[in-house]
């Protein structure tokens, strides 16, 4: 597990790569270059979260459409600066997913 301050201190803005290269942050997304801690969430969360993701994989798997993921996968979703964000819940098409770079999100697949 890497260890490093929860808040930036320098000036220089990180990369996703370079984000994504320290390895297991705990509950730390990449926001605007700046590594920001997530806040805990409730009791309830990880049910509501795992209901959703049962649901979507359900109707996915049912019409064949793709993938789902749970569990605070890291997502980009902004360059120049550069954002990750934790899904709690994720689908990606399978056509998206031949065509872009989140295979290797689904390396297990």
């Amino acid at each position: 597990m890497a260890t490093l301050p929860l808040t930036q201190t320098s000036e220089k803005l990180l990369t996703a790569e370079e984000f994504m290269a320290l390895g297991n942050l705990d509950s730390c997304e990449l926001i605007e270059g700046v590594i920001v801690p997530m806040s805990p969430t409730s009791v309830r969360h990880p049910f509501i979260e795992s209901n959703v993701a049962g649901e979507l994989r359900a109707f996915v798997q049912q019409n064949d459409l793709g993938y789902v993921g749970a569990g605070e996968a890291g997502i980009l979703i902004q360059r120049n600066p550069d954002t990750i964000r934790g899904a709690d819940v994720l689908f990606i098409s399978k056509e998206q997913y031949q065509k872009s770079k989140a295979r290797s999100m689904f390396t297990a697949l």
